[in-house]
């Protein structure tokens, strides 16, 4: 009996000692939280601000999501301004008569995530291309974090023949295959109710950034085999869906005579990608080209916006510019010089 009651009495006498020691331990926790979040290592406050930015997105009946328009706010500490059709872009002006205009389809490296509007791809070819023909030229950037190919289908059919553009530009990410079920209901992942403990513990720990930073440290460290994030077989639903509506993009520009051209974001680059096997023999079939631009002209590692966030910063936006100005030159897809 003595034996038995030992640990407990062991325990009775150390009551203020253990007492005293959870307290030291949950006050060293909060305050290496708060340090986290004032010192952001690695960039780790991108996760509270993707779901900021998830957040504060809106229901739509064709699109699932979209942003709000007419509407300005900050990410990351980057200003970010909505036009009309809740683009991160100009107003929509009325066409001038000599005006070469883009349609940019694509999701968050489109958008320009984490970069100054006036620093985005989108801007800057804008302004090399009016630079180079003598003539206004228009890039109307319709990127929305997350869109898959299906959205940015829908995108065009809804604003191709509004914005009636001279060329059809789609920037493919590796997570053009997710697939996004509705309704859009951004703060269910988040709710507590109808969850069981493990998953009500999992939110509540999600919201602390000391817990984050210690998932993305287990996720990356030296010799882990990278997690798959997207399907990518050839007959799942993401990938299938994402081709069938590649095909419906190059239907829409065949059908309006205007050329489109695919560019390709190889993420965590693979030399035998399937998915950039999927999107080559797309381009051969309808007759579109597809053209890679990470790495072969932003490589990942070098420009991306810090070590959490793999979005190309403003340099990365740069290069991405001047590869895609100088391939519609070469390919002639833009109008001579005057």
């Amino acid at each position: 009996m003595g034996d038995r009651t030992r640990p407990l009495r062991w325990l009775y006498l150390k009551r203020f000692h253990l007492v005293a020691l959870g307290m030291a331990s949950l006050l060293g926790l909060g305050l290496l939280e708060v340090a986290i979040r004032v010192l952001d290592p690695l960039g780790i406050s991108y996760y509270e601000e993707t779901k900021r930015y998830r957040l504060e997105k809106i229901a739509d009946p064709d699109l699932i999501f979209a942003h709000r328009p007419n509407w300005s706010t900050e990410y990351e500490s980057v200003a970010v301004s909505f036009n009309e059709f809740g683009f991160r872009d100009d107003p929509i002006q009325p066409r001038q008569p000599d005006e070469f205009r883009i349609l940019l389809l694509g999701d968050s490296v489109a958008f320009g995530w984490g970069v100054e509007q006036d620093e985005i791809f989108a801007a800057r070819l804008e302004s090399i291309l009016s630079e180079e023909l003598g003539r206004p030229c228009v890039v109307i950037n319709s990127g929305v974090g997350n869109y898959n190919t299906v959205q940015e289908l829908a995108v065009l059919k809804r604003l191709g023949e509004v914005l009636a553009p001279d060329l059809l530009v789609l920037l493919y990410i590796h997570n053009d295959v997710m697939v996004h079920e509705r309704p859009f209901d951004p703060h269910a992942q988040f709710d507590l109710e109808g969850r069981d403990l493990s998953g009500k513990l999992e939110i509540l720990l999600g919201r602390s950034w000391l817990y984050r930073l210690i998932g993305h440290v287990r996720r990356t460290r030296p010799g882990r085999a990278p997690r798959t994030q997207v399907p990518i077989a050839a007959r799942s639903r993401g990938p299938r869906e994402s081709m069938e509506a590649l095909g419906q993009i190059a239907g829409w520009s065949n059908e309006h005579e205007v050329p489109f051209v695919l560019y390709a974001w190889r993420h965590n680059y693979r030399p035998r990608d399937p998915l950039w096997g999927h999107l080559r023999r797309m381009g051969r079939v309808h007759g579109f080209p597809v053209e890679e631009v990470s790495p072969a002209w932003v490589p990942e590692a070098k420009y991306r916006l810090s070590a959490i966030d793999s979005h190309p910063n403003a340099a990365g936006h740069q290069l991405l510019a001047e590869g895609m100005a100088r391939d519609l030159r070469e390919r002639g897809l833009v109008p001579q010089p005057r």
